[in-house]
């Protein structure tokens, strides 16, 4: 017993298959290809790509170190609002920048403190390419200003004085000014 099968079948089926076969490659294609500002295909060499996922990398822990920044910006609160007479039967009216009790404020800090490091262990695992060097040391130090500015917000949480405020303001602003660099440098 022969199983036969007619010859315009047989055509036809693997027609078919090459069909399936090509739209699916073309559709992997499609999703994983880059296109230039014009809108035409780029191929990407070993080091084009090397440098576009560092540099997509390097943005999003930018912008992790930039939410840092910001919640630490929330958790400082300025000693002219520390001392505010309030009416001893009432909850005090918390300040904008105050994030609540020395308990909530150290826990804060600590968490801000562990993403940091979490962030500067990241970019030290980055491979920059070599063109990509001085950004990447520019983002370690980034990270460096930041943990400072972490570590002197933690020091004036548990123990506010006008000689911290102003170590806090300062490493504040060096670390904001580096972020702001390594944020122009990656776009």
């Amino acid at each position: 017993m022969e199983i036969e099968f007619d010859a315009r079948f047989v055509v036809r089926f693997l027609l078919v298959v090459f069909v399936l076969f090509f739209a699916v490659v073309y559709a992997v294609g499609a999703a994983h290809t880059d296109y230039d500002a014009e809108g035409r295909a780029m191929l990407l060499s070993r080091d084009l790509l090397q440098t576009q996922t560092y540099l997509k990398r390097a943005d999003e822990l930018a912008r992790e170190l930039n939410r840092i920044a910001s919640a630490l910006d929330r958790v400082a609160t300025p000693p002219e609002m520390l001392d505010r007479p309030h009416d001893q039967t009432t909850p005090v009216a918390r300040p904008a920048g105050d994030a609540g009790t020395l308990l909530e404020n150290v826990r804060t800090v600590t968490h801000l403190l562990r993403r940091i490091q979490a962030a500067a262990v990241d970019i030290e695992r980055l491979n920059p390419p070599p063109a990509l060097s001085p950004v990447h040391e520019r983002l370690r130090e980034t990270a460096r200003a930041m943990a400072r500015w972490g570590t002197a917000v933690a020091d004036y949480v548990t123990a506010p004085s006008e000689e911290r405020w102003e170590k806090v303001r300062k490493e504040r602003h060096e670390a904001l000014q580096l972020l702001g660099e390594v944020r122009r440098a990656l776009k």
